[in-house]
């Protein structure tokens, strides 16, 4: 936000999606109910790939073409 990220929106919506799923994880463990390994690695196996080797990539090339990196 501070350097005007015009992605910025739809950046922070994922990671507060990614926070909702972590505690949908947590709650249904909590509660004692099935979490299944495959799914929780599924689920971060997708973030890795998909958010932080992609989306993530994509605002750190926007900050080296501002100099800021």
């Amino acid at each position: 936000r501070r350097y005007k990220y015009p992605e910025y929106p739809q950046h922070k919506k994922a990671h507060e999606e990614f926070l909702i799923k972590v505690a949908e994880f947590k709650k249904r463990i909590d509660e004692g109910k099935m979490v299944l390994p495959i799914e929780v690695g599924n689920f971060v196996q997708n973030w890795l790939l998909n958010h932080i080797l992609a989306v993530d990539q994509r605002y750190s090339n926007f900050f080296n073409q501002q100099g800021l990196v």
